[in-house]
């Protein structure tokens, strides 16, 4: 076996192992082992001597990267670092050494046991990453027998509840977690960096003595509050910065406009500002929707769109085909979580010709319903060419499904309209689009069967499917915001509505802004001495319409 020449203490084997028993029997040198690498296609084999304690009595550190090991011999008892990832056979780890510091045990799928002798109060780094096998006892076993643990990461493990925590913990990842739901009322005084990205099924997070510097809630769907977030605005800014992921959470204050457009994006001073203009100015109600209406070039969009609004489908005819995105405003009675409201909805019925396409995702948002518009009639057909020379493309039900969830990837709320004269549900049309769309989608979407001209068909039960939804988007975008984004997105709403402004400088915004708010000034006095003293900075934005989807892209308290 190789050693690299420039120290004779370690023994590095990426790549040709065989058996370990060619080796010296004995050498008292060797401090490190590392065998295998992690970026093999396929584990190495090899037989690790079971007198391995013998043989290296003096080895502190043993690495084994994607090895073909299904037990590991007794250890050195002066081992201080075992790191153990990617072995697919590994089963169980028992009577590891009491002196042990850092154990690393990562994406082990069969390892089900993990037995330590007695207390390991050396133990400061413990990993199971990737064990999902790996029993909940015997990780709570090993917790309770290392006190003085300062880095745990029990990601993508199957665990549920954790009772208690070493009291000295500075690190805890718990990503992936997805059956997770218990966790002890208090957290480790140290704590300083907490991950909890997709552990959708964890209702509540206890609250912090202080708020770590790293925060990670990103598809944690089933948080709906963060604990003391005064607590975010009041602590001073560490040296290195904050982080905070919400994206994807079911975060309510700040609203999922807040949370970022991605789930890697840092929302701390985000946040902190979004906390701040609430103290300030008071809070809010936004209690609106944006219902997206697409689908290829006279699937019936247009019609149905006035359908909803209680208008004469039939002007669709007079309007033409659109070009662009055209808008209604309906309130509509929706169910919101503390019941029944009215909200206010506004239809954009976006243009289905393929030129359009790329626009449309400029002002698609988490805080949208999406209508596809599927005419089974278009399926495996072209439109004819306009008189100008166009040639629009007709694309298939799977193509507008895949176009929403590139923009909105966290559980956008979609339902399918099958439009058409006379239009209900039949088998052989049910199959038609769930042959189209695949099985995840089919399993996820609705569709409905409406003849919007004659109003007749499902277009009930699409109606009370609306109900439901839009209700549960502005329940879950919060309705506790600064008061003055209200009055702003009434602003911009009445600007778009009538095309009074297609960009506007950061002076002319402050004062409609000022102006609107002087009329409501007993209410919003704060907002008004703010503004006036330069408290606020008003950036430019000279897209108004992106400008909808959460006036703090405009404004910045």
């Amino acid at each position: 076996m190789s050693r690299p020449s420039n120290d004779p203490r370690v023994i590095h084997e990426p790549d040709s192992i065989g058996e370990l028993s060619r080796w010296s029997p004995r050498n008292d040198e060797i401090t490190t082992i590392n065998l295998g690498r992690l970026d093999a296609k396929e584990p190495l084999t090899t037989v690790l001597p079971s007198d391995l304690a013998a043989c290296y009595p003096n080895l502190t550190h043993l690495r084994l990267w994607r090895l073909d090991v299904r037990e590991l011999p007794v250890l050195p008892e002066g081992l201080k670092w075992l790191e153990v990832r990617k072995c697919p056979n590994l089963t169980e780890l028992l009577d590891l050494p009491t002196g042990v510091e850092v154990l690393v045990l990562e994406e082990l799928p069969e390892l089900s046991d993990v037995l330590l002798a007695g207390s390991c109060k050396a133990l400061w780094d413990l990993s199971f990453k990737g064990c999902s096998a790996l029993s909940e006892a015997a990780i709570q076993s090993v917790m309770r027998r290392a006190p003085n643990l300062r880095e745990l990461d029990l990601s993508s493990t199957a665990i549920k509840d954790i009772r208690a925590w070493p009291s000295g913990l500075e690190r805890i990842e718990l990503n992936g977690c997805k059956e997770l739901c218990g966790l002890p009322v208090g957290w480790p005084r140290p704590l300083r960096r907490l991950g909890l990205r997709g552990a959708k099924t964890l209702g509540l997070l206890p609250k912090f003595r202080s708020w770590p510097e790293y925060l990670d809630l990103a598809g944690t769907e089933g948080l709906k509050e963060l604990p003391e977030p005064s607590q975010l605005r009041e602590l001073p800014e560490p040296p290195k910065g904050r982080t905070l992921f919400l994206y994807g959470s079911g975060i309510l204050v700040p609203p999922a406009t807040e949370h970022g457009r991605s789930a890697d994006e840092n929302v701390a001073e985000r946040t902190r500002k979004f906390f701040g203009d609430q103290e300030l100015c008071g809070s809010g109600e936004v209690k609106r929707c944006k219902l997206l209406m697409l689908g290829n070039g006279s699937a019936g969009k247009t019609s149905l769109s006035l359908a909803l609004v209680g208008d004469d489908p039939s002007k669709a005819e007079q309007l033409g085909s659109t070009h662009g995105v055209q808008f209604w405003d309906q309130p509509r009675s929706a169910r919101l979580r503390e019941g029944f409201d009215d909200v206010q909805v506004q239809i954009w019925d976006f243009g289905g010709q393929e030129i359009y396409h790329q626009t449309h995702q400029l002002f698609m948002s988490r805080a949208s319903v999406f209508l596809v518009l599927w005419d089974p009639n278009q399926d495996g057909k072209q439109p004819r060419p306009t008189s100008e020379g166009y040639q629009d493309v007709w694309r298939r039900l799977r193509y507008w499904l895949d176009f929403v969830h590139l923009a909105c990837p966290w559980k956008p709320r979609i339902a399918i309209v099958c439009s058409g004269d006379g239009r209900r549900r039949t088998e052989a049309l049910e199959q038609q689009w769930r042959n189209q769309v695949g099985e995840q989608h089919s399993k996820e979407c609705r569709c409905f069967y409406v003849d919007s001209w004659k109003r007749t068909g499902e277009l009930t039960k699409l109606e009370e499917w609306l109900e439901v939804n839009i209700g549960a988007v502005v329940s879950s975008q919060g309705t506790a915001v600064p008061s003055y984004w209200e009055i702003a997105q009434d602003l911009v709403s009445g600007w778009i509505q009538e095309g009074a402004f297609n960009e506007m400088s950061r002076e002319d915004f402050a004062r409609h802004l000022q102006d609107a708010i002087e009329a409501e000034r007993g209410r919003h006095e704060q907002l008004d001495a703010a503004l006036r003293d330069g408290s606020f900075v008003l950036h430019n934005c000279p897209d108004v319409e992106r400008a909808e989807d959460g006036m703090s892209q405009c404004l910045q308290g």
